[in-house]
């Protein structure tokens, strides 16, 4: 949008030059651009189904290599970083490296205070509650573990 005046330029009839209307026209220097750029969203929601069965092919293909495992619970009285740093240690044990290789994705069953700032400082660890749950934080981590409250969660979220 142009903000010029929207009076005619000159008479329509009569003058011997061409017909013109307001000088914010875009042929005019200075005038607006023709069929310029409308701001809109693209932005697409994937229907709720489809986001369901994504969401269990996910944790299924996690699954299905060996990369998902299930605490039975996980109580932390202090924000320390070192139970999560050694959970971390004993899975990468448990498939006979010294560590867990990658990423880790944690999934707790509701946002915790003292889980989130025991993991802030552990660069390969990632803490998501069951509501932030996506399918791209489940295939970007190489192992995921669920607590168990969570996996009911989840088995509540992606069941029919």
């Amino acid at each position: 949008m142009v903000n010029r005046t929207t009076k005619k330029l000159y008479r329509q009839k009569g003058t011997g030059r061409a017909r013109h209307g307001a000088r914010g026209a875009p042929l005019f220097v200075g005038g607006g651009i023709t069929f310029g750029p409308h701001p809109r969203s693209y932005a697409y929601r994937l229907p709720k189904q489809v986001r369901r069965l994504a969401l269990q092919s996910a944790l299924a293909a996690k699954a299905a290599a060996g990369r998902f495992a299930v605490l039975n619970r996980l109580d932390l009285k202090q924000p320390k970083t070192r139970v999560l740093a050694g959970l971390v240690r004993e899975l990468g044990r448990e498939s006979g490296e010294r560590r867990a290789r990658g990423t880790v994705l944690l999934i707790i069953a509701a946002p915790e205070p003292m889980v989130a700032r025991s993991a802030a400082n552990l660069p390969h660890l990632r803490v998501l509650p069951v509501t932030a749950l996506n399918v791209h934080d489940i295939l970007a981590c190489d192992q995921v573990l669920v607590t168990q409250d969570a996996l009911a969660r989840i088995a509540e979220a992606v069941a029919p």
